[in-house]
């Protein structure tokens, strides 16, 4: 990637400030696309109605983003919410930290309570020289419905990317964790963030998931063995009654 020196750098990041390319936030959006840096505001940068492709492109403080990108389906067998981005690019010689957001509301599906829910994060750092990056990812799902809410929600936790800094290599959360929601009677949202701490000028892209299924039901015949335990256990108790 061809990097731009310092200067040009600190021009495009006071110059632009935020220059977004994609459909902008709406009032009623179920599925926005919102950035953050350096723990500042979190901003939406593009939006839409649930379960329809959006997409972003532009500048962002000291980082340019390409595609940017997320698509959620609510299905009978198992919903879910994707992301990714094709490139994302460090303007800046500094160290920053650049969170990335989606978040999608009106979930009704899977039937059922609790959903077993699994999430994960994979992808590639730049080979620029001196570029260090370094990526983490985490889910919530809400009960209440709510867009880009985190706190008091249900999470897989926080999941580090290993190797947890790199250099012209992928990176993975790896084998994704599973966790169980329980999603109540009405419509349930889902959100993630993905996040990445750049030093020096680089880039990199990556492609996340989150998957929510019903959970299994017991076969008849483990229902049988387990009647047939309690059964026999009731029998003991019994006889070693009449005994007494």
């Amino acid at each position: 990637m061809q990097r731009p020196t310092g200067w040009l750098a600190g021009v495009m990041a006071a110059a632009l400030g935020l220059v977004v390319f994609g459909s902008p936030p709406q009032a009623s959006a179920t599925l926005i696309l919102a950035l953050q840096e350096d723990g500042g505001a979190i901003t939406p940068v593009a939006s839409g109605a649930s379960f329809s492709p959006v997409t972003a492109s532009g500048i962002f403080g000291n980082y340019s983003f390409n595609f940017f990108s997320a698509i959620a389906m609510d299905g009978v067998g198992g919903s879910n919410l994707l992301s990714a981005t094709t490139q994302i690019s460090s303007l800046s010689a500094d160290t920053h930290t650049l969170n990335l957001y989606v978040s999608n509301q009106d979930y009704t599906r899977p039937a059922g309570s609790p959903l077993i829910v699994t999430s994960g994060m994979g992808g590639t750092y730049g080979a620029e020289p001196g570029f260090l990056g370094a990526a983490t990812f985490q889910m919530w799902a809400d009960a209440a419905n709510g867009l880009l809410t985190t706190a008091g929600t249900f999470t897989n936790g926080l999941q580090i990317a290993d190797p947890a800094s790199g250099n012209a290599m992928a990176f993975s959360t790896g084998i994704d964790p599973t966790g169980t929601f329980t999603r109540g009677d009405g419509s349930y949202s889902v959100t993630d963030r993905t996040s990445f701490t750049t030093t020096g000028f680089g880039d990199v892209n990556y492609a996340t998931d989150v998957r929510l299924a019903a959970a299994p039901v017991p076969e008849p015949s483990t229902l049988l063995l387990l009647g047939s335990g309690l059964v026999g256990v009731g029998g003991m108790v019994w006889r070693r009654h009449r005994r007494g």
